[in-house]
């Protein structure tokens, strides 16, 4: 589960190390895995509450749009 703690996002077991993308519905962090000091890169959605439909758009879309 990820959270927000003044505006932070915290997910467990990853250290956000940066933001790299904001959109109107998702945003993507570069971050390091702490088990394994793995550079990953997470994207989330923006809502706590999402709809089905933008579950599906978020699982279809394979990669985030950097323009």
């Amino acid at each position: 589960m990820s959270a927000k703690v003044d505006g932070t996002v915290r997910l467990a077991g990853y250290q956000i190390m940066e933001r790299l993308y904001s959109g109107s519905r998702t945003q993507v962090y570069r971050a390091v895995r702490e088990r394994d000091r793995l550079a990953v890169v997470i994207k989330l959605l923006k809502w706590q509450y999402p709809t089905f439909n933008e579950l599906v758009q978020f699982r279809t879309d394979s990669s985030p749009d950097f323009s």
